[in-house]
């Protein structure tokens, strides 16, 4: 899902890997997220390898393919280390839509609840 909102990505490292990016840095096998517009939408993005170039994260996608290309290469283990998106990440990747909701509300108790 493409949002035309601005995206934050994030990944969290699972596990290093002796895999080096476009530019020889190290990599961590991750799990990665897009946060839109500050809280609107959360993807999974699932699981990419990622790296840090000039403090400027980085993020390599994996395919299947390329994931079990990986793994018969012994590059990555078998099977990957789970991963689970924490509650505290749903609720801060949909937190834009508590005070939209809470303003309605109140709009809603001002225009049809008369004292």
């Amino acid at each position: 899902m493409d949002l035309p909102f601005p995206k934050e990505e994030e990944s969290t490292c699972l596990m290093p890997v002796e895999l080096r990016g476009d530019l020889g840095e190290s990599l961590c096998l991750a799990y990665k997220t897009s946060a839109y517009f500050g809280g609107i939408y959360l993807s999974d993005d699932g699981y990419v390898l990622a790296g840090d170039i000039k403090g400027r994260s980085v993020h390599y996608p994996l395919t299947a393919e390329h994931i079990a290309a990986l793994q018969a290469a012994e590059r990555l283990p078998t099977p990957l280390p789970p991963y689970r998106l924490s509650l505290f990440e749903y609720a801060l990747g949909y937190s834009y839509w508590v005070p939209l909701v809470a303003s309605v509300i109140i709009w809603l108790i001002r225009r049809y609840v008369r004292t």
